[in-house]
This record gives C-alpha cells, structure tokens and sequence, in this order.
C-alpha cells in the first residue's frame, strides 16, 4: 500500500501534468496549495520546535529540509508569560533548539542545529525585520535574546562542562557564519552574562575580544576582570589568564580598577590575590608567570594608564610588588630613568 506522502505525491503529479483535463470547481486547486503549503510549514514548523535530536538526525538533514520549507524557520509557538496569566509570547524555532520554555530546561539534543536554523531563516527572509537575524535576536518572555542566554549561566542543575562546550561551539558557528558580531557584546551586554564558571564560553568570547577584560556591564557593574576574582577561587589562573590573553600590558591588570567602581569589597585581582594566597606567593606567582613569556615586557606603556606598571603599582600604594618589579629589572629601570 501507499505511504500517505507518496499519494500525496502522486496527487500533485496529476494535477501538474494534466491541470486542465481535471474539472476541479474554481478555485478548489488554489485552496489545495494553499492548505498543502500551510500544512507543510506547520508540520515542519512543530518538528524543529518539537524533535530535532542530534542522536537521530544530521545538520545536512535538517538543512535539507529548511531549503524545502524555509517558512517553518518562522512558524511560531505561543507561550504563556510566566507569571502573567492570559499573556503569550511567540517562540521560533531557533529558541526551541536552545531551551524547552515548557518544561524550563535546555534542549542539549538540539542545540547543535541553531546555527543552520538561524542561517536559513536569515537566508530565505522569513523574519520580515532583517535585525532579528534569523531569530537568533528575537526576545523571550524576559526579553533576552538567544545570544545572552546563550552566555548566561543556568541552573545549577543544568550547568555542566558538556553544556558549556556545546554554547561554546554555538557561538563560535554564529560568528564563523556571519550571525554574531563584535558589537553584539557591548549592545547585548555579553561580558557581563558569562562568568568564571563557563570556563569555555569565557575564553572564547575573551580571545575574540580580550579588551572585555576591562569592561563594564555585568551583574554587579564592575569590570569582568575584578567580577571574576570574587567568583573564582583560584586567584593564580586569572593571572595566568589575563596573561595569556594580553602579555604585553596585562601586569596592569593586576591594580585596574575602573574609575567609577566605589565599592568597599571591589578588590584589584593583585588585592584579590594577597588576600587568597598571602603575599610572599602572590609575588612569587605574579613574577613566575612574567618571567614565563620571553617576551613579555615588564615596561610598555599600558594604553589605558600611559604609565609603566610598576608605577601604576607603586600610585595603588602596592609598595611590595612594586619593589619586586624594580629589583628583578634594575637594568631597565635604569635605562627608562637615564632616557
């Protein structure tokens, strides 16, 4: 016996090859197509929103699949406002592959399907306003798009390293495909939804953009790198992260304080240190991970200070490191002195 699909096939064949010999009434073919498209989207539609899952399907066969029914990239699901009954709000597709807004929980099976979901929805136009770029920009019912709770961090039920390296490679995709821009993280204010914990998502949106080191806009307004010394409590990785990623100025990094930061606990990560290890290691460990790079250069200006390190150290009142610095480099002292 047929298979539904291969009547339906057969169907259109008929009416294709041989339009005119079928006394169809008037406009009964038009109404065809048109419940045949609306059906097709609508089936499409429910399962991206529904059951893409990574152990049984491939990205080439959902892409597929969205080039045959772009519109289903648009087909939209309502949920109920949380918290205000009788408000709803539309969910796309794109979202769904992310999280499941009706049992509060991520779609980790789906997750890998977001980039081609949004790139053919951009791709085909389905979304009207160009801005909302494939959907990736659409906002739930809290008003975040798909990029910030992408580099937010979630329950701690959820959280996980398997999870992070699956936003990670989302985010990476994105960008690689033109759907994530440098912009997108100051006007979403990016830096501020990741945090030390997303270990994966931190290094790859830091060593896109390393400046977040010194930017503000996360929770609690002060520069991602003094956020992350209160989260983190291993105080010698940020070091060594900051130094990784800016080894010519990030001994800076050590006194930066953003200039309207008033708060009594806003510790520089050189006071950050002190107060975790002590500070006969603090010192030891600052200048073993200096003295680790051959190239690093104990004395180029910071851009942000136009001053040399050990001088930003020694205006921060931080006699000890400042004192290290010029002993362990009493020659280049010199030199800049005698200039």
């Amino acid at each position: 016996m047929a298979s539904k699909i291969d009547r339906i096939i057969h169907t259109l064949n008929v009416l294709k090859e041989d339009a005119e010999a079928v006394t169809y009434p008037v406009g009964v073919l038009e109404r065809l197509g048109d419940v045949l498209e609306e059906a097709m989207i609508e089936a499409t539609g429910d399962f991206l929103h529904d059951e893409i899952d990574d152990d049984i399907h491939t990205v080439d066969q959902v892409e597929a699949m969205l080039d045959l029914v772009p519109e289903s990239t648009a087909h939209t699901r309502l949920y109920e406002v949380d918290g205000c009954a009788g408000e709803s709000w539309e969910c796309y597709p794109v979202q769904s592959a992310l999280y499941d807004f009706k049992h509060w929980r991520p779609n980790t099976w789906a997750m890998k399907f977001i980039p081609i979901i949004a790139q053919k929805g951009l791709r085909y136009g389905q979304f009207g306003l160009e801005e909302l770029r494939g959907g990736i920009l659409a906002n739930d019912d809290s008003d975040y798009n798909l990029l910030q709770m992408l580099c937010a961090p979630l329950d701690e039920r959820f959280e996980s390293q398997d999870y992070d390296a699956q936003c990670t490679d989302v985010l990476r995709q994105l960008k690689d495909m033109g759907l994530f821009f440098k912009k997108d993280v100051r006007r979403y204010k990016l830096a501020g939804r990741i945090h030390a914990g997303n270990k994966m998502r931190v290094w790859n949106m830091l060593e896109w953009y390393p400046g977040l080191l010194k930017e503000r806009g996360n929770y609690e307004g002060d520069a991602l790198i003094n956020y992350m010394t209160r989260l983190r409590s291993d105080g010698l990785s940020i070091l060594q992260f900051a130094d990784k990623l800016q080894p010519s100025s990030d001994l800076c990094l050590l006194f930066f304080k953003h200039e309207e930061d008033t708060e009594e606990d806003s510790r520089n990560l050189f006071e950050y240190l002190v107060d975790t290890v002590g500070r006969d290691d603090a010192i030891k460990a600052i200048l073993e991970t200096m003295s680790s790079r051959k190239d690093y250069k104990y004395f180029k200006l910071d851009a942000d200070t136009n001053s040399y390190p050990f001088l930003v150290a020694a205006e921060n009142s931080n006699v000890d490191i400042t004192f290290h610095l010029l002993r362990e480099n009493i020659s280049e002292v010199l030199s800049l002195v005698m200039v």
